[in-house]
């Protein structure tokens, strides 16, 4: 039992740094070609505090994006989380 605990808040925690870190690269990808012709990817809301979650709760966010470039915004690759 505590093996199945301890799993799921490893995956809790887990898949929260992986949308930190998803996020991050993000925003510094759009920051660091802000001055550069083609796409630039501009998020509305730059963070989110989830504040303390339950585990087992399902915790959904849509962080809404616009491409602010002149170019074609493309995701050639999308994994989730």
């Amino acid at each position: 039992m505590n093996i199945i605990l301890g799993w799921k808040k490893m995956r809790i925690q887990f898949c929260k740094l992986w949308i930190i870190c998803l996020f991050s690269v993000a925003v510094a990808c759009a920051q660091s070609h802000s001055s550069q012709p083609g796409p630039h990817i501009k998020f509305e809301q730059q963070e989110i505090n989830l504040g303390t979650v339950d585990e087992g709760t399902l915790v959904k966010h849509i962080f809404e994006f616009k491409n602010s470039g002149e170019d074609t915004l493309r995701f050639i690759r999308v994994e989730p989380g």
